[in-house]
C-alpha cells in the first residue's frame, strides 16, 4: 500500500514537472519580478505592483530562484521548474493528509485532478501553500485537546498560511463558532484567529516605517480586488437590480458582498452541519462558490474538498467543467481557444456545482472514502 502511495506521488510530481517546461504565465512573470527585488534587499511593496500578498511567499520565492541559480543559467524557465516542483510538494502534502483521513481514493484524486495539475505545474500559483498550512492548523483545532500548546500551534499555522496568501481570513471569524461544545471552545478559538491575525499583521513589521512601502501595501494588498466580472454574485446583483429595481445595491462593490456572505455563512454552517469537522472544508468551497469573479487560479481552492466528495455527482462535474474551463481559457496550455472560452461561463457553473455540493455537505454526514 505504501508502494502505491510513493507511486502516484511520483507521476503527479513528474506531471506537474513536464508541465512547467511547456511555457509560464504572467503569474511566473510576477514572482521572476518579486524574487529579484528580495534578492536585492530592496522592498517589495514599494517596487512592484505585482505582489498583493503578505511577505512570505516573497521570501520563498527569493530562496528559490538562489536555488535555480546554484544550478545553471539563471533563467525564467529554470526558475519555473523550481516554483512548480515545490508547490508540487505542497500538493503532496495536502494529499497526504486527505489520505489519513479520508482514503486511498482521495489521495489519488487530490494528485492527479488535471486542474490540480494544470495549475500547479503550470500556472503556478501558490494557493496550495496557504491551504496546507491551514489545512495542518484545522487538523490541530479540529482533532486535538485544546492546551496553551495546540492555541498556539494551530494560531501560528493559520498565520504563515495568511502571510502567504490571505485565502483563509474570513475564516478567522468562522473559528469560534465550529468547534462542538460551541461555548466551551469560543474562548480557545478566538486565541487562535487572534494568533493568527496578529502574526499576519506582525509579518509588515519591517515596512512599517517606509511611506512607500505602507502605500504599496494599503493599495496593492488590502484594498486589492482580484478578478471580478461574470460570477453567481455578479448575475444575483445585476438581476436584483436591473429586474426588481433595487437600485439601492448597484453602487455596493462586488468585493464587499463577497466578503460579507463569506464571512456570514461561518455562523450558517455551526449551524446546520452535521459533522463540524468538515467546516473547513465547507470554508473552502465557500471561497470558490462565493467568489465576486472567476479565473482558473480559483480553482485550486476546493480541490481538497472534491477530493473527498467523490461519492457525489457533483464532484466530478466540477472537475469536468473546471478541466475543460481551463483547457479554453486562452491563458494556459491551449491558447487559441481563448476568445471562445471568454464567451462560456464555464467558472460560473462550476460555482453552481460547490454551492449544491456545499448544502449537501452541510445536510449529511461524512462518508469516509475508501479504497
Amino acid at each position: 500500500m505504501v508502494n502505491i502511495y510513493i507511486l502516484v506521488a511520483a507521476i503527479a510530481f513528474a506531471e506537474r514537472a513536464i508541465l512547467s517546461s511547456v511555457g509560464y504565465h504572467f503569474d511566473l512573470e510576477s514572482w521572476w519580478i518579486v524574487s529579484g527585488i528580495v534578492q536585492a534587499g530592496d522592498s517589495v511593496y514599494a517596487n512592484t505592483h505585482r505582489y498583493n500578498y503578505g511577505p512570505c511567499w516573497g521570501y520563498i520565492l527569493a530562496v528559490l530562484r538562489w536555488l535555480s541559480q546554484q544550478t545553471g543559467p539563471d533563467t525564467i524557465e529554470r526558475f519555473h521548474l523550481f516554483v512548480s516542483s515545490f508547490l508540487s510538494l505542497f500538493d503532496i502534502g495536502i494529499a497526504i493528509i486527505l489520505g489519513r483521513r479520508f482514503g486511498l481514493i482521495a489521495y489519488v484524486f487530490f494528485l492527479l485532478n488535471p486542474i490540480g495539475i494544470m495549475l500547479t505545474g503550470y500556472r503556478s500559483h501558490m494557493d496550495n501553500v496557504a491551504i496546507l498550512f491551514g489545512l495542518a492548523a484545522w487538523e490541530i483545532f479540529a482533532y486535538r485537546a485544546l492546551s496553551i500548546k495546540t492555541i498556539l500551534l494551530s494560531g501560528i499555522l493559520l498565520g504563515l498560511s495568511l502571510s502567504t496568501k490571505h485565502i483563509l481570513i474570513a475564516f478567522l471569524v468562522w473559528l469560534p463558532f465550529l468547534r462542538r461544545p460551541v461555548l466551551k471552545n469560543t474562548l480557545p478559538a478566538i486565541a487562535i484567529s487572534c494568533v493568527a491575525g496578529g502574526l499576519f499583521l506582525l509579518s509588515f513589521t519591517p515596512w512599517l516605517f517606509d511611506p512607500a512601502s505602507l502605500q504599496g501595501i494599503r493599495k496593492h494588498v488590502i484594498e486589492y480586488s482580484s478578478t471580478e466580472g461574470f460570477s453567481i454574485i455578479f448575475a444575483l446583483k445585476t438581476f436584483t437590480t436591473d429586474y426588481l429595481g433595487l437600485s439601492s445595491l448597484s453602487g455596493v462593490p462586488l468585493r464587499t458582498i463577497f466578503i460579507v456572505l463569506l464571512s456570514a455563512a461561518g455562523p450558517l454552517v455551526a449551524i446546520f452541519t452535521k459533522a463540524w469537522q468538515r467546516a473547513f472544508y465547507i470554508y473552502l468551497l465557500a471561497v470558490f462558490a462565493l467568489s465576486s469573479g472567476t479565473a482558473d487560479q480559483y480553482l485550486a481552492v476546493p480541490l481538497a474538498t472534491v477530493a473527498i466528495s467523490l461519492n457525489t455527482p457533483w464532484a466530478w462535474l466540477f472537475t469536468a467543467i473546471g478541466t475543460i474551463g481551463i483547457l479554453l481559457g486562452g491563458e494556459n496550455i491551449l491558447p487559441t481557444f481563448g476568445a471562445l472560452a471568454s464567451q462560456l461561463p464555464f467558472f460560473a457553473a462550476a460555482q453552481l456545482c460547490l454551492l449544491v455540493l456545499w448544502y449537501r455537505m452541510l445536510r449529511r454526514p461524512t462518508t469516509r472514502i475508501k479504497a
